[in-house]
């Protein structure tokens, strides 16, 4: 399972799982979230982009 931090420059596998080391709070994304990528958006200034499909804990705790 891959790291994912903000601001890094990775390259990442469709459907390859992700641990986000950083929280994202303007997402409501927090480290520990659990991910797929499931999109690659290749992008002309070299900084791709991916889409995410994320699994969190904390909905599960809350339930």
């Amino acid at each position: 399972m891959a790291r994912l931090i903000k601001g890094a420059e990775m390259i990442y596998k469709l459907f390859q799982e992700v641990i986000l080391l950083n929280d994202f709070p303007e997402k409501n994304l927090r480290k520990g979230d659990v991910a797929t990528i499931v999109e690659h958006h290749p992008a002309i200034d070299g900084k791709d982009v991916y889409s995410l499909e994320i699994f969190s804990v904390r909905s599960l705790q809350a339930a």
